[in-house]
C-alpha cells in the first residue's frame, strides 16, 4: 500500500508528540490479532509500546491508555504502581 495512502485511511497527525498516530486503537492493521503488516512494519511499531523512549512520564496518559490493548504496556505499569507504592511505605 502507498505510503499515502497509509496516511489518508489510518493515521492522524499527532501536534504533541511530533509525527503520526494510528486513528484508532487498537491498531487498524490488527488482522486476527496479528500484525497485517509486520515483515514491512515502521519503526514505530516495531518499538511498541514505547517504554524504553525519553520523557515517559509527559507521555503517562498514553501509556495508561495504551494499558487496555497491549499486555506489555500493562505489566511494566502494574509494575511501576507496585514499585512506587512500596518505595513510599
Amino acid at each position: 500500500m502507498p505510503e499515502d495512502r497509509v496516511i489518508a485511511e489510518y493515521l492522524v497527525r499527532n501536534d504533541e508528540y511530533g509525527g503520526w498516530s494510528f486513528n484508532r486503537s487498537p491498531c487498524p492493521l490488527l488482522k486476527n490479532d496479528r500484525c497485517s503488516c509486520y515483515g514491512h512494519r515502521p519503526h514505530d511499531c516495531a518499538s511498541y509500546p514505547h517504554l524504553q523512549k525519553d520523557h515517559f512520564v509527559s507521555r503517562l496518559s498514553n501509556t495508561v491508555a495504551n494499558c487496555s490493548v497491549c499486555p506489555v504496556v500493562y505489566v511494566v505499569f502494574e509494575r511501576l504502581k507496585k514499585a512506587t507504592t512500596d518505595t513510599m511505605e
